[in-house]
């Protein structure tokens, strides 16, 4: 650990603690932080944070992992990789239905799971490890962050007046995105 490292880190706690102290004191913020006193908000955010935590993370891992020890180059990456996505394609009708019929907080709970074992099951890759040992892990994930992106998202904006949405879903996907950056940066 080094000294600067430090003093970056006490100046953007400090520079954080002083956008919150105005942030909270201003007429008109630029963030409504006062949004996250609403629990089931709060709670959503909490989840987006996390979610982002494990999936920018996990995107960051895979190519590293598949470039640098199997060797692979970015078209083959993207089609081991794809995997991902077409699960998620493939989910999504199948997510807004279920989250129409189903409590949102079963579906986040699986969703959740669903997408630990996922993260789980990548962690016993070897050097060895390609394609067919990535397969199922991706196609769990891929289907699991359908449910960890609706129902949370009905959850934390669903219960506030349109008027505090859309400031409301800015913070949401600010979670998400600082959840991404903070998790790999401790990944790294």
């Amino acid at each position: 650990r080094s000294a600067f490292v430090l003093w970056l880190l006490a100046l953007s706690t400090g520079a954080g603690a002083a956008f919150v102290r105005r942030t909270l004191r201003a007429a008109h913020p630029v963030v409504e932080l006062h949004t996250l006193t609403d629990p089931d908000f709060a709670i959503g955010c909490l989840l987006s944070f996390v979610l982002g935590m494990g999936l920018f993370g996990s995107v960051y891992l895979m190519p590293v992992f598949l470039a640098f020890v199997r060797g692979h180059g970015a078209l083959e990456i993207g089609e081991i990789m794809l995997v991902t996505g077409v699960s998620q394609l493939i989910t999504a009708p199948l997510a807004v239905a279920l989250e129409r019929r189903v409590d949102a907080r079963i579906l986040t709970a699986g969703g959740f799971l669903l997408f630990a074992v996922g993260l789980g099951l990548s962690g016993f890759q070897t050097r060895a490890t390609d394609f067919n040992q990535m397969l199922w892990p991706q196609i769990l994930r891929g289907v699991a962050i359908m449910f960890c992106l609706l129902p949370p998202t009905r959850l934390a904006l669903g219960g506030l007046s349109p008027d505090r949405v859309p400031d409301a879903s800015g913070l949401f996907n600010l979670m998400r995105n600082l959840g991404g950056a903070i998790g790999i940066a401790l990944i790294d």
